[in-house]
């Protein structure tokens, strides 16, 4: 089986909230969201998925759950 791999864009690193940048903006939580969205719109573009349900195979319950929600905060940004 094939991957793709892909790296976050370089404004997007720089924002990352690490112990080197406490004020970052971007958290991991938030990049693994964007990368589950990633997913799903990868799948809509290659497959007519019009009036189908479509099952994210996760091993990430939080992630899962915020895809379902649409944020990984519980405040609003």
């Amino acid at each position: 089986i094939n991957s793709l791999v892909l790296k976050w864009p370089q404004h997007i690193i720089d924002q990352l909230v690490t112990m080197e940048n406490p004020s970052g903006t971007v958290s991991n939580s938030d990049l693994e969201l964007a990368g589950g969205l990633l997913h799903l719109e990868a799948i809509a573009q290659c497959f007519d998925v019009r009036e189908r349900a479509v099952l994210s195979k996760t091993d990430n319950l939080n992630t899962l759950f915020w895809q379902r929600k649409g944020g990984s905060s519980t405040t609003e940004k």
